[in-house]
């Protein structure tokens, strides 16, 4: 397919695929955030997924890379996942964004350079969200 939509997807499923459904919402939140924002002059979403070393889902050598590449659209996760992404954009439309604008997350188990010195504005499971990063 690669349509935007799908691409959105397909980077939720990898992302946070076995997470709660809040934390597959909060990080479209995090897509369409940059989308909304134009971050790193990315100006569609599909653009915003796949802009190098962004999501190490896409990552070549990320395990996650090919389940998204091979996922079928009628498995349960990528199912969950459309919906979260629908829900996550359809919220953002109305002002109603849990993660307050964010454009950065990590999960709990890692603590990139870029986030020393941040404050996490949002946490849901293993995932914390910022909305201070440049």
């Amino acid at each position: 397919m690669n349509t935007d939509l799908d691409i959105v997807i397909r980077t939720v499923v990898g992302e946070s695929r076995g997470e709660p459904f809040e934390d597959k919402k909060a990080v479209t939140h995090v897509i369409y955030n940059r989308f909304k924002t134009k971050y790193r002059r990315r100006t569609s979403l599909s653009s915003v997924c796949l802009d190098p070393m962004q999501f190490s889902c896409w990552n070549v050598n990320d395990p996650n890379e090919k389940v998204i590449r091979n996922i079928d659209i009628l498995h349960k996760d990528y199912l969950e996942c459309t919906r979260a992404v629908i829900e996550a954009i359809q919220d953002n439309i109305k002002g109603v964004d849990p993660t307050k604008g964010s454009r950065h997350y990590h999960t709990k188990a890692v603590a990139p350079k870029w986030s020393k010195g941040q404050i996490p504005i949002y946490e849901v499971d293993d995932h914390v969200f910022y909305n201070t990063v440049k």
